[in-house]
């Protein structure tokens, strides 16, 4: 059976676009009240000891995760300049060696070159004293 009607005037009879007017209203009433609710519910629980609990356990977890990596990336760069200040003392060693080998060698190419003009300048003294002494023999 069907209810009766409602006491009092009859309903206007509306047409499908004031229905869907009528029907969006509604709607946007209903939604309001949900996000209302909604709302208050998520400030009590929001509000309470529990979620404060939670709230803080979860940032000594995230401040323990991002100190280790902070800590773990400047052990990398840390590490990574080390390697680098070690391979520039390698590579000035191995310069400075080179330059010694330079060095050595010139020195020993100067002094071989002295001892060889040294020897021609005592080559040509003896020589010129013995011209020296073969004149001085033939005038006598």
């Amino acid at each position: 059976m069907l209810p009766p009607p409602p006491p009092g005037p009859p309903p206007p009879i509306l047409t499908a676009k004031q229905q869907l007017e009528q029907d969006e209203q509604a709607f946007q009433e209903s939604l309001v009240k949900v996000e209302a609710a909604v709302r208050v519910r998520v400030e009590e629980r929001a509000g309470s000891e529990e979620v404060a609990r939670r709230i803080q356990a979860r940032l000594r977890e995230e401040r323990a995760k991002l100190e280790a990596a902070v800590t773990s990336q400047i052990e990398d760069e840390r590490r990574a300049l080390l390697d680098r200040k070690r391979q520039e003392a390698e590579e000035a060693r191995q310069r400075q060696a080179q330059l010694d080998l330079i060095l050595g060698e010139n020195k020993r190419k100067v002094e071989a070159a002295q001892q060889a003009a040294a020897e021609e300048r005592k080559k040509r003294d003896d020589a010129w004293t013995a011209e020296l002494a073969r004149r001085a023999k033939a005038r006598k």
